[in-house]
């Protein structure tokens, strides 16, 4: 254990290489921990092109402990690894299976209803299960900043512009990505608000980085050339 405990902290230094051999030294020695298991396959995840073997190993440590939080997280995110590669739905299927037994076990997860509301999403194309699994991210982990965010973004592809400006008001004094600005200034828009659209459209190009600011400022790459525009 003392070896695997060493992997995972290169692991979360980003060593990968020293990591697996920890990992690797502490499996010739025990070979049927759940949490040697779950590290290798944490090691293997982090590997490029390596997700098929970090799920031997993850679905090893399912079947020996079905209960353990962090198998069925990681096994999860092994799965929505494989399907974000080879656009597999089955995977997707495989992961949300994973994700939604993690969250009967542990319903206060810090990050498993966000992993669900963003597959609901994205891949089932269930808005509305995705909102639901968003809010249950908050309720469960105040400080998620991107469920905060993308709760906001599906309520507001939604339509659902009066709940959108709620969230993004909210969120907007938690430091949020920048297109959560875009996402309340337009629900505002859309609720004929436009005095408040505005001021949030201005906070956002106040924090915009100039090349994107240009897009919206800087008419130039688009205007004629010619001697009176010079």
């Amino acid at each position: 254990m003392a070896l695997c405990d060493s992997g995972i902290v290169c692991l979360e230094r980003g060593d990968i290489q020293t990591a697996h051999s920890l990992l690797s030294q502490s499996l010739v020695l025990v070979d049927d921990d759940p949490g040697i298991l779950i590290g290798m396959g944490r090691v293997l995840l982090a590997t490029p092109r390596q997700a098929g073997r970090a799920l031997e190993y993850l679905s090893q440590a399912v079947r020996l402990d079905p209960t353990n939080p962090a198998a069925r997280y990681y096994k999860a995110l092994t799965h929505i690894e494989l399907s974000k590669r080879v656009l597999d739905v089955g995977n997707a299927q495989f992961a949300l299976q994973e994700l939604q037994a993690l969250t009967a076990i542990d319903p206060s997860h810090p990050d498993a209803w966000f992993q669900i509301g963003s597959l609901s999403r994205d891949h089932f194309q269930d808005p509305g299960e995705a909102s639901r699994a968003f809010q249950m991210q908050i309720d469960a982990n105040p400080a998620h900043i991107e469920a905060r965010a993308e709760l906001l973004r599906t309520l507001a592809e939604m339509g659902e512009w009066r709940k959108a400006v709620d969230v993004g008001e909210d969120l907007l004094g938690r430091d949020p990505p920048l297109e959560s600005f875009l996402y309340c200034a337009g629900s505002y828009w859309r609720l004929d608000n436009h005095r408040e659209a505005r001021g949030i459209f201005e906070r956002y190009f106040a924090a915009a980085p100039d090349q994107e600011r240009a897009l919206y400022f800087d008419l130039s790459f688009i205007l004629p050339r010619g001697p009176h525009l010079r």
